[in-house]
């Protein structure tokens, strides 16, 4: 009876909800609530437990399986999806018969299967061979006169290939029913697709799914470290065919090296992700597709350093420390000049250890930039005059305010040199060659900031790249990791690319500081790196994590904690402007996956925050508020009273506003009545009314704007009223003290920013 009220209750709280997409979906929270479970068992009970995961997340209903072939009966442009099995003795012939079958019933009827016989002796796969050949038309089988290495065999098949897009499916290897309908809709949405790829998980001899390999969107960097990509891949056809099909003798990862060739000549936007479980691989360690360690070591190998190789870049390929993954390192080109730039206020201890530790790096032509701010203790001016007479190194006086992102773009200004690396002076250097790893990735085309690896030192991760929208606005990826630890799917040890590294040690050449303007000033403390990644990504540059550059970092050691009222307010301005300039972005970060937490750094499990082709929803993002959640209000608000609040829609914000969410505190008893929610954008107005009836706890109250719905300039005003009608008690808004200029205020209430949130498709 348990399960049976929980998948109800579920059931109810996903019909509800379903259409929310980004940060303001319900949390996991909202979901235990909704089963009247405690939220942090349901929340602990998702993110570690995939088989409730996939039962309560992943689980194609039937409504869903109607939904979707009525969407793909109305699509304009469906392209036909050929996939290519090689079978050969050794697959279990029961096993292959369920791989069959997941092409079979496929909601999406566009397909083509070509069955390579790769000179299969064995009678049960002989008759299994001969009863699908005729069962369906959309079946092909092709017969090898002797057996061939794998992708040898797939090449042999490449003139019966119909389709528009070419994919493999090994024996044992499972579709998901919606697999090529989601694929389908993709491709039809961006017409000029070139490569399409979605998430995957394993599947033991049970049927039971593990490992789950939530993907970031296209990670050229990752792509070279690790095959992150797998076996949920498909081709354009004529593109296969252009670069004369896959290389010839590979058994394990044909469809990698083919990968890793093909995108050396197509735009990032070409190769589109499908942020969902499509695919099931066959448990790789049991069944006749299980290899040796050192047959895959020796082909992945081959394969990065041939596809580096061609590519012309000098390297070295180290293997990661769980001795599977590659750590690529670049050659570096002359002997260009690195200034590391060392901001100071006293703290002579972590500044002495720093510098100590800078003399064992290895490179040759760098300087010590010391940036001295208002330091007064004795033994430090002592200390930083001694520094001042050594080779290589200057002291540089910022006598102001402290002002991370200005202190920075002063002190550059009067270097003469060809890179930069931001270091904080509570950092010790662990590896002697740090500088050359980092210098050999921030030489190459196309990347703009490089990071670190930042360990606390007690040796357990404080800083492996950032996460956007992490636990708010950004957050460290794999904090509290052990050091030997690989992390979530090994990226903890690997490099590549992610959306923003840490500015506690980040490099960047001189001149890209330039053509970015240096960093924003209006972010004197907090988040100046995320937006300087985020800028740079704009500009179609990639910040890379490089993790064999390892520091030990002390965190914020020297500058304390925002305990002052100024300091506070300095943190929901900064809090503020980056709502204000990057709230799309931050909701949603492709180097991510949506199917992950945002609560916490350690990549588990949570409600997916995904868009389905067939049921595309409103997508919310906040208005600027400053997010300052330990000082928050209650405005009560009677009937027939009106607050008025004048609000900034975020500067990168692009699309149709669709819905409004205006968040409700609790009430003293249950609310009845309505509540009016009139506004006026750019000369656009709408009034929108909405039932109170029932709710009585703390909720988001959605506002859909039907036809009043508008375009959003970005980054202007929105004026809004509110309005209770009829109602016994009052409504309470939920609203947070603010001093923001790029949060919206209440008329009559300049200190305080209502909770709101808009819903907006692009």
């Amino acid at each position: 009876m348990t399960r049976v009220r929980v998948t109800k209750a579920y059931t109810d709280w996903a019909e509800r909800f379903d259409t929310i997409t980004t940060q303001e979906r319900p949390t996991t929270r909202d979901y235990a609530r909704a089963l009247h479970n405690d939220p942090d068992d349901e929340m602990d009970r998702l993110a570690h437990d995939y088989q409730w995961w996939i039962q309560q997340c992943d689980t194609l209903k039937q409504a869903e399986s109607d939904l979707i072939r009525e969407y793909v009966a109305s699509m304009e442009y469906t392209p036909t999806f050929s996939y290519l099995m090689v079978i050969e003795d050794g697959n279990d012939p029961r096993q292959l018969r369920r791989s069959i079958g997941t092409v079979l019933t496929q909601l999406y009827p566009h397909w083509q299967l070509v069955m390579i016989d790769n000179h299969v002796s064995d009678p049960d796969l002989r008759r299994t061979l001969d009863d699908y050949q005729t069962r369906d038309p959309r079946i092909t089988q092709l017969t090898l006169d002797r057996h061939h290495v794998y992708s040898d065999a797939l090449n042999s098949a490449m003139d019966t290939v119909t389709g528009d897009y070419l994919a493999t499916l090994r024996p044992g290897d499972l579709l998901r029913p919606h697999t090529l309908a989601w694929f389908g809709a993709e491709v039809a949405a961006h017409r000029d697709t070139a490569i399409i790829y979605s998430d995957h998980d394993s599947i033991d001899d049970q049927e039971c799914r593990h490992n789950h390999n939530f993907k970031p969107d296209w990670n050229p960097d990752l792509a070279l470290a690790q095959n992150y990509i797998g076996p949920a891949i498909a081709f354009r056809t004529t593109l296969v065919q252009e670069a004369n099909g896959f290389a010839p003798h590979l058994a394990l990862y044909p469809t990698w090296e083919l990968l890793l060739r093909l995108t050396e000549d197509h735009e990032p936007a070409r190769i589109r992700h499908c942020p969902t479980i499509l695919y099931h691989q066959r448990d790789p360690n049991t069944g006749p597709t299980a290899h040796a360690s050192d047959q895959h070591r020796q082909e992945a190998y081959e394969i990065v350093h041939g596809v580096l190789e061609r590519r012309g870049e000098l390297h070295t390929l180290d293997w990661a420390p769980n001795q599977r993954d590659l750590i690529p390192r670049y050659t570096v080109h002359g002997n260009p000049k690195i200034s590391i730039i060392i901001p100071t206020h006293n703290g002579l201890a972590d500044l002495k250890a720093c510098i100590e530790s800078l003399s064992t790096s290895t490179y040759p032509n760098y300087e010590v930039i010391v940036v001295n701010n208002r330091s007064d203790d004795p033994a430090t001016l002592s200390y930083l005059n001694q520094i001042a007479q050594l080779p290589g190194h200057q002291v540089i006086d910022y006598p102001y305010a402290f002002n991370y992102s200005d202190l920075h773009n002063t002190v550059v200004k009067q270097l003469s040199t060809d890179y930069l690396c931001l270091l904080n002076n509570d950092t010790e250097v662990q590896r002697p060659d740090w500088l050359e790893v980092m210098l050999g990735y921030a030489q190459r085309p196309g990347i703009g900031a490089v990071g670190a690896k930042l360990l606390y030192p007690d040796g357990t991760v404080q800083h492996a790249g950032v996460i956007t929208g992490l636990r708010g606005l950004a957050g460290h990826a794999f904090r509290y990791l052990r050091e030997d630890q690989d992390g979530y799917q090994g990226r903890a040890n690997v490099p590549y690319e992610l959306s923003v590294v840490t500015a506690a040690c980040l490099m960047i050449s001189a001149q890209l500081w330039r053509e970015m303007n240096g960093m924003a000033e209006e972010l004197p403390i907090a988040f100046n790196d995320v937006d300087l990644c985020l800028r740079l990504r704009k500009k179609g540059y990639r910040n890379i994590y490089q993790p064999h550059a390892q520091l030990i970092h002390h965190e914020s050691k020297s500058r304390g904690k925002d305990i002052k009222l100024s300091q506070q307010h300095r943190a929901i301005r900064e809090h503020g402007y980056m709502q204000w300039r990057w709230s799309p972005q931050l909701s949603s970060d492709p180097m991510y996956n949506p199917n992950l937490t945002l609560d916490s750094e350690d990549f588990v499990l949570a409600i997916p925050r995904i868009q389905r082709p067939w049921a595309r929803g409103i997508q919310w993002v906040d208005i600027p508020d400053g997010q300052n959640l330990d000082h928050s209000h209650r405005i009560p608000l009677h009937t027939n009273q009106t607050i008025t609040a004048t609000c900034l829609i975020p500067a990168t914000l692009s699309g149709t506003i669709e819905a409004l969410q205006i968040y409700i505190g609790d009430s003293v008893g249950e609310l009845d009545g309505e509540l009016t929610v009139s506004g006026r954008h750019n000369g656009h107005t709408f009034t929108v009314t909405e039932s109170l009836k029932g709710h009585r706890r703390e909720f988001p109250f959605t506002f859909h704007l039907g036809d009043q719905a508008f375009e959003a300039p970005s980054g202007q005003p929105l004026e809004l009223g509110i309005t209770p009608h009829r109602s016994q008690w009052p409504v309470h808004l939920l609203a947070f003290q603010t001093v923001t200029p790029w949060a919206h205020h209440i008329h009559g209430l300049p200190t305080l920013a209502l909770k709101i949130t808009v819903g907006y498709h692009n």
